[in-house]
């Protein structure tokens, strides 16, 4: 992973742009609609979409790295702006999300009740990250 050192160094490249926005975005926006649109049976549906959240999460991970590494190669201070701090917030939600997900619909833990429960924060989650990620 090549980290920029400077910011003003057009020769270096940051690869926080490319891990944290760029494929977290674009998996962000496709477990939805492939979740509805797979025509493999609602099983396998549940796991490409849970697939497509791993991607973001792994993405999202690698790009949170990468800019806190180069902060501190930099010796700049981290989460000293407002979008380090609603980036930061979007990554835990993001996660918080994909874990009650993985647990509550994937694995099937909590039963029937629990699920229709947490069904409508989660599409909200689902519908309000992607646009908070712009952010």
């Amino acid at each position: 992973i090549h980290v920029a050192r400077r910011r003003r160094d057009p020769s270096r490249r940051n690869i926080h742009v490319a891990a944290a926005a760029s494929p977290r975005r674009v998996a962000a926006h496709r477990p939805c609609p492939r979740f509805r649109t797979h025509g493999l049976g609602r099983p396998r549906n549940k796991l490409a979409h849970a697939c497509w959240q791993t991607v973001g999460l792994l993405a999202a991970s690698l790009g949170l790295y990468a800019v806190f590494r180069a902060h501190n190669v930099a010796n700049a201070p981290n989460l000293y702006t407002a979008h380090g701090i609603i980036g930061l917030l979007v990554y835990v939600v993001f996660a918080a999300q994909w874990a009650a997900g993985f647990a509550a619909f994937l694995l099937q833990k909590g039963g029937p009740g629990l699920r229709a429960a947490l069904m409508p924060l989660h599409r909200a989650a689902g519908v309000a990250l992607p646009a908070l990620a712009v952010a």
